[in-house]
């Protein structure tokens, strides 16, 4: 089953040919605007009818949430915006921050509203990064792991974190009552995982926080490898 990605400009995703790609408008908007504050005379056009294309799309999902259009009206919608911003990107174009503009939005002509096209997804990836912030400022702070196996242990248990999250559900009570933590691992490592608790310190780089408030972390044991997650939660029972 093909798939949507909802991304910003990174090339890497482009690698991923069977998946469909929605990129994010939100970034394409605030690259027109900084445009707009830099532009001097006609240049300013280019941009601001950008940002027009992307202000109709936005109310016919409107109009689509509104019941006022149905899906498939909404679909042929999408598809004339899709060719209607790339009539205008087409255009000769003298200014030479708008050419790297519109070559970059020819670039993925088909991706800008494919959200109406499939209004199941989001037309930004702001959910996207902040799903994955945790594991970006792990890279910054230890440069990742050491191992792809480690990788792949990390990746495991900050994805049953953050579903847990996203179901209200609280992340230690059900890890440690799950039972697919005590699955064996195709080498025959078992997974173990052990949850220690220590009070917040006011020290430097650290934030102030109440006392009634613990940080656990999750230690998952993979064979020599420790894997680390940790969160601040509220205070739990001993």
């Amino acid at each position: 089953m093909e798939r949507t990605l909802t991304h910003d400009r990174w090339s890497v995703y482009d690698r991923l040919t069977k998946a469909f790609h929605q990129q994010c408008l939100a970034h394409l908007s605030r690259r027109c605007e900084k445009l707009i504050e830099a532009a001097r005379g006609g240049a300013v056009h280019f941009p601001r009818a950008v940002l027009g294309l992307i202000d109709r799309a936005y109310a016919l999902r409107r109009s689509w949430r509104g019941h006022r259009i149905g899906a498939d009206e909404l679909a042929v919608h999408g598809l004339a915006l899709s060719c209607d911003l790339q009539e205008l990107c087409e255009r000769h174009l003298k200014n030479p921050a708008n050419r790297r503009l519109g070559k970059h939005i020819l670039k993925h002509a088909m991706s800008w509203f494919w959200f109406l096209i499939d209004p199941a997804i989001q037309s930004i990836n702001h959910w996207a990064e902040r799903a994955i912030h945790p594991g970006v400022v792990n890279g910054k702070v230890w440069c990742g792991n050491r191992t792809w196996i480690g990788a792949q242990a990390q990746a495991t248990l900050m994805s049953i974190i953050q579903t847990a999250k996203q179901r209200a559900i609280e992340p230690f009570n059900w890890i440690r009552k799950a039972p697919i933590l005590s699955q064996t691992s195709p080498r025959g490592n078992q997974l173990r995982v052990s949850m220690a608790f220590f009070r917040e310190k006011r020290g430097r780089g650290l934030a102030a926080v109440s006392a009634n408030q613990y940080r656990f972390t999750i230690i998952l044991r993979y064979g020599r490898l420790n894997c680390v997650y940790q969160s601040d939660v509220s205070r739990l029972s001993q």
